[in-house]
């Protein structure tokens, strides 16, 4: 459906239902204004899940900045730190791997794994319009000064990655489809490595995490103290 014939039948719609539908989008609710939309829509005129998501994206550029947008998870060190805090037991592994969703397509959540008890608790969720806007805050930051430029090119591996001993069971995949789109070879799984420029970049916030619950060297392996280089 072209987007002329979107307008057409969304203005056809009762008050009541678009308002329904604005009420979702106004609370960033993107999945439930699909829902809706599917409905109504269905069974009377044949819309699908695919136009549904074009139409209330319709709405979503209708509305911009008036919509209240779920607040995104911060990732600067200060931040990752009390988060951390605050979780129950020790950390002893912090590890990023990938997800996907309809909404956001895929996304890097990292995990902080503690021990007694043995759990994953999330620091925060990495969006490609969180990192996007978080790095190019650390590359322009408030008081003026610009990141130094890498000697080798664009990828930065002056950027240290840290390696954290893992306490999470063998790999398990939690999807049986190939992740199109993701680093190739790669399966959605706990774990898992990311390339060496974006492991690079979200690891280094890690580091601060983990240190502010080292172990005694008597209760096994801890994160390095100096993260080791990037290869």
């Amino acid at each position: 459906m072209h987007k002329a014939a979107r307008t057409v039948w969304w203005e056809s719609l009762p008050t009541g239902i678009r308002n329904q539908i604005d009420g979702y989008v106004l609370q960033d609710s993107f999945l439930s204004a699909v829902k809706a939309v599917v409905d109504v829509g269905l069974v009377t005129h044949g819309i699908g899940v695919g136009t549904a998501q074009l139409l209330v994206s319709d709405r979503y550029l209708h509305y911009g900045e008036r919509i209240a947008r779920t607040p995104e998870s911060p990732l600067d060190p200060e931040s990752l730190a009390y988060r951390a805090a605050g979780c129950p037991g020790r950390i002893v592994a912090i590890e990023a791997i990938w997800d996907g969703d309809t909404v956001h397509d895929w996304f890097v959540v990292l995990l902080a794994i503690t021990a007694g008890p043995r759990e994953e608790h999330v620091m925060a969720t990495v969006y490609r319009s969180t990192a996007e806007r978080y790095l190019a805050r650390t590359e322009h930051p408030a008081d003026g000064t610009r990141r130094r430029q890498s000697p080798r090119g664009p990828a930065e591996p002056w950027l240290p990655t840290c390696r954290f001993p893992s306490t999470s069971p063998a790999p398990t995949l939690l999807t049986t489809r190939p992740l199109a789109g993701s680093p190739s070879d790669e399966k959605r799984a706990p774990g898992l490595r990311l390339r060496s420029e974006q492991r690079s970049r979200f690891l280094t916030c890690a580091d601060v995490v983990v240190g502010c619950q080292r172990r005694p060297a008597s209760d096994g392996p801890v994160p390095p103290t100096t993260p080791a280089a990037t290869s």
